[in-house]
Formats: C-alpha cells, sequence, structure tokens
C-alpha cells in the first residue's frame, strides 16, 4: 500500500511518501517512508481491535479507530536525545462520504 502526505505545518510544507507491506514470514506490518527533505525512515504497525500503533525510531503514533471505522484520533510523539519523547501531532483523520479523509492538527 503506498501512504502519500501533503500537509503544511504553520505555513510550512511538508510531503512524504510510505510504501507499507506485510511481512508474511513475521507477520508484521512495516513501512519505509520518504519525505521532501531527504529523510528515509523505517516503521512498523500494529493493529489490536481499535487500536493502531506506529512505531520508528524518531517518531511513533497511538491511535484508535471509532466503532463505526470511520474516523481515526491519535497523537504523534517525536524523540529527542535530550528530552525522550515529547508531543508532536494530534491527528484526527475523518472518511467522508466520499471515502476521503483529513484533518491535522498540529
Amino acid at each position: 500500500m503506498v501512504h502519500e502526505v501533503d500537509v503544511c505545518f504553520g505555513a510550512t510544507p511538508s510531503r512524504s511518501m510510505e510504501v507499507i507491506g506485510h511481512d508474511a514470514s513475521s507477520g508484521r506490518y512495516l513501512a519505509q517512508s520518504y519525505n521532501d527533505q531527504g529523510t528515509i525512515e523505517q516503521s512498523e504497525y500494529a493493529l489490536d481491535g481499535h487500536k493502531l500503533r506506529i512505531t520508528a525510531a524518531t517518531a511513533r503514533f497511538l491511535g484508535a479507530f471509532d466503532a463505526a471505522g470511520t474516523e481515526l484520533t491519535g497523537l504523534w510523539e517525536l524523540h529527542a536525545a535530550q528530552t525522550g519523547w515529547q508531543p508532536w501531532i494530534e491527528l484526527k483523520l475523518v472518511r467522508d462520504a466520499c471515502g476521503r479523509r483529513g484533518a491535522v492538527r498540529r
């Protein structure tokens, strides 16, 4: 699966592409992302019921889908050597009637 991101943090645009795949031998969902700043990062996805966890070396996400599966809310955190994990982005994605998603709050 390919996930494309095109957002703004304030007036600063940020674009990235992520390729997500399933490793059948381990049962894990792994991803590799590439952003417009030249950063490449690997992450792992884990879905447990309605809870979604994404873990990478410098960022992590913990969120949950609503019962209907039309809304995902959660928190992205960034890791810094001096301060450890710190809140970064509160996320709310809502599927509209046409199947599109949106809405990121920082």
